[in-house]
């Protein structure tokens, strides 16, 4: 089952917890194999938990601190696919001026698209595959980031199981994009550090 949302909202308190989440955010949630996740177990929990890459967490933790210190909002383009849907959202990200941060994803465009490879109910090996956080770009042994499309060209052991473990970093085109968006704020050495 795919869940079809246009618009998923959550906000964090000013100690980065999650104050509360709407019902897409849980429907989301379920159909990637986390239906344990409900509100009343998410709810009062830092976020960081739910954001397993270091680097990823790094460049949210900089998103909320320019959001919460500059005033403005920003609208940050990202890919947030699920086993069985590729989605485009954007998403903005703003403060209430108390040290609220409130989080609305909305999608822009959706398209069915079966990713065993995305399924973690599927068995996995021991080999791991980096994948952008951002643009789900997978990064080659080369250093090269290649579409994810390109995946079954370039990573054959990827088409079939047992798939590689998927870890997740953030590319160096969307992490000069997050330069960008937040006016040169945002500049982590943990995440120059995990590429």
């Amino acid at each position: 089952m795919s869940i079809e949302f246009t618009t998923c909202q959550y906000a964090v308190d000013a100690l980065d917890r999650l104050v509360w989440v709407d019902r897409w955010w849980l429907a989301f949630a379920k159909e990637n194999d986390a239906g344990g996740l409900a509100e009343s177990t998410v709810v009062g929990r830092p976020l960081w938990e739910f954001i397993s890459d270091p680097a990823t967490r790094d460049v949210y933790k900089e998103i909320h601190r320019y959001v919460r210190t500059a005033g403005l909002a920003l609208v940050v383009p990202f890919r947030c696919d699920s086993p069985s849907m590729e989605r485009r959202i954007s998403l903005t990200v703003s403060s209430d001026g108390s040290g609220h941060v409130l989080y609305e994803s909305i999608l822009v465009r959706a398209r069915r698209h079966r990713v065993s490879l995305l399924d973690p109910r599927l068995p996995r090996s021991q080999s791991e595959l980096r994948m952008c956080s951002f643009c789900k770009r997978v990064q080659t042994d080369a250093g090269r980031w290649i579409e994810f499309d390109e995946l079954d060209e370039q990573f054959p052991e990827a088409a079939s199981p047992p798939f590689p473990q998927l870890t997740y970093r953030v590319c160096e085109d969307c992490f000069a994009e997050m330069r960008t968006v937040c006016g040169g704020y945002v500049g982590l050495a943990s995440d120059r550090d995990s590429r």
